[in-house]
C-alpha cells in the first residue's frame, strides 16, 4: 500500500528554481531515504510533503486522497529538535497531544507508554539543557511519532550528533522502526546513513533537482565498499560540484 505519493512537484523558492518535476513514492512500514547534495532542495520537499509550502506544479496525496497544501496529516522533525526548554520533556513530547484536544492527564499517560521504547524512562522531569544532543533527539522523534503515528518526515535529525551518537541513533532508529512498522521519509546527505536505514533510495541531483537514480537496497546485507563508492560517484556526478 503507498502511504505516501509525490507527482510531478515543480517549486521556485526565492526566485531559484529548487524542485523540478518531482516524483516518488514512500509504501506502508517502509523507509525510503532521499539523498542529495547540500542545498538541492531537499527539505524544501519535506515541507511541501507536510503542507507548510505549496509546490508551483504536482500534487500530493496520503493515503490516496489530495493534500496539497493540507497540513497535520504527517509528522515533521526538521533538523533542530526544537524543543521548548522551559518545560520539561515529558511536557514537550505532550505538546501534539494537547493540540488534537487530549487532555492534561490522558496525554501524559498516553506518552509516558511510550517512554521505555523511546530510552526515556527516568528523564520525564528533566528539561533539554540537562539531556545529551542523542536523549534530545529521541525526545524530539516521540513528539514527532505522537503526532502522527503511521508517517515520519524526518529531516537530517541525527547530523549534529558526533559520529559514535549518531551510529547508536541510527540502530536504535531501525530497532523502533521494526516495533512500530512506521512510513519513514529520511532526508539525508551521508551516505552511510542512506545505506543503513533505507529500503529504497531517491538521489537527487543539484538544483533544480531532479531524481537521477531510484535504488532498491537489501537490509538483510551488509553495505560494502563498493557500495558506497557507487554511491559517492553518483553524487560526485549529479552535484555540479555542489556536494
Amino acid at each position: 500500500m503507498t502511504k505516501i505519493m509525490v507527482d510531478k512537484i515543480s517549486k521556485t523558492l526565492d526566485g531559484l528554481y529548487t524542485l523540478a518535476d518531482i516524483s516518488l513514492t514512500v509504501g506502508e512500514n517502509e523507509i525510503v531515504v532521499v539523498l542529495g547534495p547540500s542545498g538541492c532542495g531537499k527539505s524544501t520537499l519535506l515541507n511541501i510533503i507536510s503542507g507548510l509550502i505549496t509546490p508551483d506544479s504536482g500534487t500530493i496525496k496520503i493515503d490516496g486522497a489530495d493534500y496539497t497544501g493540507k497540513t497535520a496529516r504527517v509528522s515533521y522533525m526538521q533538523q533542530k529538535d526544537l524543543l521548548l526548554d522551559s518545560r520539561s520533556i515529558l511536557d514537550n513530547v505532550t505538546i501534539p497531544l494537547l493540540l488534537k484536544g487530549m487532555t492534561k492527564n490522558k496525554a501524559q499517560a498516553y506518552a509516558r507508554s511510550h517512554f521505555t521504547d523511546f530510552g526515556l524512562v527516568g528523564f520525564e522531569h528533566y528539561y533539554p539543557r540537562q539531556l545529551s544532543g542523542g536523549m534530545r533527539q529521541r525526545a524530539a522523534l516521540l513528539r514527532t511519532y505522537l503526532f502522527a503515528s503511521d508517517i515520519m518526515l524526518l529531516d537530517e535529525p541525527f547530523a549534529a550528533l558526533d559520529a559514535i551518537t549518531r551510529r547508536k541513533m541510527h540502530l536504535w532508529l531501525l530497532k523502533l522502526h521494526k516495533h512500530y512498522q512506521s512510513s519513514i521519509l529520511f532526508v539525508t546527505h551521508d551516505i552511510e546513513e542512506a545505506l543503513l536505514l533505507a529500503d529504497r533510495v531517491y538521489i537527487l541531483s543539484s538544483r533544480p533537482a531532479v531524481i537521477r537514480r531510484e535504488l532498491q537496497l537489501d537490509q538483510t546485507a551488509a553495505f560494502t565498499p563498493d557500495m558506497k563508492m557507487d554511491l559517492l560517484a553518483i553524487l560526485e556526478e549529479e552535484s555540479n560540484d555542489h556536494f
